[in-house]
């Protein structure tokens, strides 16, 4: 097959062989191919970018999805819970008002015998109800009881044991300190005794004023000022410190005699040497507390809180007369007068809206009577239109209860 083709640029022609077209065609076969090689591959990348893109639409939608799934349950599941709540609350509100009537409507009348039988069933319903909590509050009132009974007992133990741990303390300074006097003369011993007593009084009692007396001069080994928190003072503890062979019976007698002379509220006597065998620690003698070294802060504290008492007992009754007249003042005075007439005013005001309450619900159950009535008399002329029809009468409600209910209705 021959032809021609013509240049382009000069126009002319020239005569196609065979060979040159065979060329020809092979070359632009092959830019042919090549062309629809790339055009493949670049198709082919297309769809694995499509195919790419779909993927990560289809997560981006299942995600999307999913999201709004979540909204939607969570807004469904919110209106469910409002519509639930206005719901219980309407119910409620309708059950409340339906109980108030149920009992004003059972002081007026009787119900007809089946529904006295479901009231009643129902108020034993709530009765068991009723015993079946308080059985239940019963038994966590005793579980409560029994945690606050061992809680105690457990406080208790721990303080016990803690004042035995101090008792043995205690009790082991005071022997470190007899052993210690006894290596020096009797005068010395007793000096240690009265130091010792005044350093725990000070350790003890810090808001107190902890003086010795000084030597020579006449009155207890220590002088105790009480204060208060607030730092008033309540009253004076007079201490003697006695660390001799043998207890003298003058003992007493001297401390009540220097305790008159300083104006003390209380005397106490901190002894190594029992008054007698039947001592256990801590006595009152002739007017005197006598104690052990061991028993010394504890009855330090009952002291202080006995003054401490005593105080506060003393100043409430200052300015008793004052608070009278100011009270007999005011009861005379024409504010409290006003006062008076103000809540007599607000309890007649109240007295009147209940009486217009009360008139307003005689009315209202007026209302309801008739209401009843007509009901009764309705049903009854529907019985009688079903007898005609039937031949008798309607079962479960014959003409004997509706003439039991009329009457009920009438005799109300």
């Amino acid at each position: 097959m021959n032809g021609s083709i013509k240049c382009p640029s000069c126009g002319h022609a020239f005569e196609i062989t065979d060979a040159i077209a065979s060329d020809l065609r092979e070359s632009v076969r092959r830019e042919f191919d090549d062309r629809i090689n790339a055009e493949r591959a670049r198709l082919a990348q297309q769809q694995k970018e499509l195919e790419s893109a779909r993927i990560l639409l289809a997560h981006e939608k299942s995600d999307i999805e999913t999201q709004i799934k979540r909204q939607l349950d969570a807004e469904r599941q919110t209106l469910i819970d409002a519509e639930s709540k206005r719901a219980q609350l309407s119910v409620q509100t309708t059950l409340e008002e339906l109980k108030s009537q149920l009992n004003d409507e059972r002081a007026r009348r009787e119900t007809a015998q089946k529904n006295e039988l479901t009231l009643r069933q129902q108020q034993a319903e709530v009765e068991n109800a009723k015993k079946e909590l308080e059985l239940t509050l019963a038994r966590e009132r005793d579980i409560v009881r029994a945690q606050v009974a061992q809680a105690k007992e457990e406080e208790f133990r721990l303080k016990e044991a803690e004042w035995k741990q101090k008792l043995d303390q205690m009790s082991r300074q005071a022997d470190e300190m007899k052993r210690r006097a006894e290596q020096g003369s009797q005068q010395s011993q007793g000096e240690v005794l009265e130091l010792e007593l005044e350093r725990q009084l000070i350790e003890a009692f810090p808001r107190d004023s902890i003086t010795e007396v000084a030597k020579g001069q006449n009155g207890a080994d220590v002088h105790q000022i009480v204060r208060n928190d607030q730092g008033a003072e309540c009253g004076l503890i007079c201490w003697e410190a006695k660390r001799v062979k043998s207890w003298q019976s003058n003992f007493t007698e001297k401390l009540r005699a220097d305790g008159r002379k300083a104006g003390a509220g209380a005397v106490a006597i901190c002894t190594t040497h029992p008054p007698h065998k039947a001592f256990t620690g801590l006595e009152r003698i002739d007017g005197v507390w006598v104690c052990s070294p061991a028993l010394l802060l504890p009855l330090a504290t009952v002291l202080r809180q006995t003054l401490v008492g005593h105080a506060q007992i003393k100043k409430s009754y200052e300015g008793k007369e004052t608070k009278m007249s100011q009270v007999y003042d005011y009861i005379s005075s024409p504010s409290f007068a006003d006062r008076m007439l103000r809540l007599r005013d607000t309890f007649l005001a109240m007295r009147s809206d209940l009486d217009a309450e009360k008139r307003a619900m005689e009315r209202l159950w007026k209302t309801r009577d008739k209401q009843l009535t007509n009901l009764i008399a309705g049903t009854s002329e529907l019985r009688d239109e079903i007898h005609a029809i039937l031949g008798a009468d309607i079962p479960g409600l014959g003409s004997a209860d509706l003439r039991a209910l009329s009457d009920q209705s009438e005799s109300n």
